[in-house]
């Protein structure tokens, strides 16, 4: 199976479809191996959805309900469960961006791939900066520069890892908000000019073939157009 790792993961949402995939014969394409977020919120809800594959996997969800009745997780219970101690080994309260952290992480990644030049990197840089609510809080007499919100440039980040470990692919998701931005083209530009041992990326829409992409709206994903039962529109990048 292909490894995924999931940075700036949230909840586990990217993470959790690529999960969920399964190939037509039924079986699982992908493995997700590492997840790094800095929310403590996030990051509990990272581990209870690893937590639960594990033990879907291993036949065994009376032990998850267990957990969940009993709060097994608040106690030294859950410390001699296999199912849990593998779950907390493959999530990691990060916050990149910090030295310590990014030291942290690298070293993670590297044990994780294990020289495995075949891999998934999934994330969403924080979106706050890109929102439209949000931006309001930018406006000038020549419209809205978020060049101040350090969460802006939090997308080197995502460079860095592409930089320095070379993913296989990469998808990058935010809010719509961000194609309206300052920053969407600086974005576009820099995700094509990293290099990896000097091979570079290509970027591609998921809906819409690449021959026809001529504006920034081409790369907005509509949930509704999926059969998702709501209107949530999100901007993919596939490198």
């Amino acid at each position: 199976m292909i490894p995924v790792i999931d940075v700036f993961a949230g909840p586990g949402g990217l993470n959790e479809g690529f999960a969920q995939f399964r190939t037509s014969d039924g079986k699982a394409y992908f493995k997700p191996r590492l997840a790094a977020e800095m929310n403590s919120h996030a990051v509990a809800t990272l581990r209870l959805r690893k937590y639960f594959r594990l033990c879907l996997k291993n036949n065994n969800l009376e032990k998850y309900l267990h957990h969940l009745s009993s709060k097994a997780h608040l106690r030294s219970e859950s410390e001699n469960d296999e199912n849990w101690i593998a779950a907390n080994a493959e999530v990691a309260k990060i916050e990149l961006g910090v030295e310590a952290d990014n030291d942290k992480f690298d070293r993670l990644l590297h044990a994780v791939l294990q020289n495995n030049d075949t891999w998934v990197l999934l994330g969403g840089p924080p979106c706050q900066a890109y929102s439209n609510v949000r931006r309001w809080a930018f406006r000038s007499d020549n419209g809205f520069d978020v060049s101040s919100d350090h969460r802006a440039h939090l997308y080197t980040q995502y460079l860095r890892i592409i930089q320095s470990f070379g993913p296989s692919v990469f998808v990058m998701e935010n809010v719509k908000g961000v194609i309206s931005s300052n920053f969407f083209d600086r974005i576009i530009y820099d995700l094509e000019n990293v290099r990896f041992k000097e091979l570079g990326y290509k970027i591609y829409s998921l809906a819409v073939p690449n021959s026809e992409v001529s504006r920034p709206q081409d790369f907005i994903v509509k949930s509704e157009d999926y059969g998702v039962p709501q209107r949530r529109h999100r901007v993919i990048l596939l490198g």
